[in-house]
């Protein structure tokens, strides 16, 4: 299978990399797929230590494939999105044992005969968790934030001279912490269930703390304008936020610029800030986890899922149930409260 944004790949490679540094199992990675630009993007975000471990096979003859099912010890299945689930099937006819997400249809397929896993569903508690640490972060991971830290920075250019280094001051706090603003971008992200480019576009006339609610201007995917209600505690961390960062008067500031006043752009917030901070507290996840996250506990909180369509500001429902995941065991427990079982 081609390893395309559907797909997990950079998420199985991650957890190879644990399973063997923690039980230094002497395994082999097996990718199976038409090299692309996927598969090369993936080759080249590999850390140097696997590569002798993970093997990229290009595409495969039906009796290459068939020799394979045969000597592998476990078939990976990290789907995000799945017409039908076809592989797995394939590779439980060969009597391979199958690890499988939860995505989509593959429960219902797979049934109990596989082994399921779902890292793209995060717990209330867990963003808090990341959003904790990212009140902590700097952008160049001092293990604490003061003058002292800039010299370890990966920033910090030694002086040209003694006269030099004798009039070099340093900030009271390090000039790339940001803990307040990374903090209340994550969790204003997951509440409004924001896509990055909408996150990143934010500006100051689009926060109302009266109202306690953001307005969405220009939502992607052809939804229409829409004010998303936030929480007390997202309304009171937002307050301290502005009070914090006076710089922010007009309302056609960007609400929330990088230090030089620019806006971020989308791809390296989710890149670069976000992810970094997902894995430093121990969630390999990307940014539309987030969104993923928001609109299936919403479901298991009891929400119509017409009002979870409204604040992920999906066009039709049809898009919202893609990216909803929820397990036998939280449906039982629905039909169950309602006496229908």
């Amino acid at each position: 299978n081609a390893p395309n944004f559907q797909e997990r790949f950079e998420s199985l490679v991650f957890a190879f990399k644990r399973l063997v540094d923690d039980h230094q199992m002497s395994l082999r990675l097996v990718l199976v797929g038409e090299v692309d630009h996927f598969y090369k993007r993936l080759k080249n975000t590999c850390p140097r230590a696997l590569l002798d471990k993970i093997i990229f096979t290009d595409f495969l003859p039906d009796d290459d494939l068939n020799n394979l099912y045969h000597n592998a010890s476990v078939y990976v299945f990290p789907s995000l999105y799945e017409g039908f689930g076809l592989p797995p099937l394939e590779a439980m006819s060969h009597g391979l044992p199958v690890v499988s997400s939860k995505a989509a249809c593959l429960p219902e397929i797979l049934g109990q005969a596989a082994i399921y896993f779902n890292p793209d569903v995060l717990s209330p508690n867990e963003i808090q968790k990341i959003a904790q640490t990212a009140s902590r972060f700097c952008t160049f991971q001092h293990t604490k934030v003061s003058s002292n830290d800039c010299i370890k920075c990966k920033k910090f250019r030694n002086p040209k001279s003694f006269k030099s280094a004798a009039q070099r001051t340093y900030p009271e706090v390090c000039f790339y912490f940001d803990g307040l603003k990374l903090k209340s971008m994550i969790l204003l992200a997951y509440e409004a269930a924001l896509r990055t480019e909408e996150l990143c576009n934010l500006k100051l006339k689009h926060l109302n703390l009266d109202l306690k609610e953001v307005f969405i201007e220009k939502p992607l995917k052809h939804s229409q304008p829409q004010a998303v209600p936030i929480s007390d505690g997202l309304n009171s961390l937002l307050k301290d936020y502005l009070s914090s960062y006076k710089y922010l008067k007009n309302d056609e500031d960007i609400l929330f610029p990088t230090k030089t006043g620019k806006k971020y752009h989308a791809n390296n917030f989710a890149t670069h800030v976000f992810r970094p901070i997902a894995k430093l507290t121990g969630f390999d996840v990307r940014y539309y986890t987030l969104r993923h996250s928001r609109a299936t506990n919403l479901i298991k909180q009891g929400l119509d899922i017409g009002w979870v369509r409204r604040i992920t500001r999906h066009k039709n429902i049809n898009n919202v149930l893609k990216y909803i995941h929820l397990s036998s065991q939280d449906i039982r427990k629905e039909l169950e409260k309602k006496d229908l079982l």
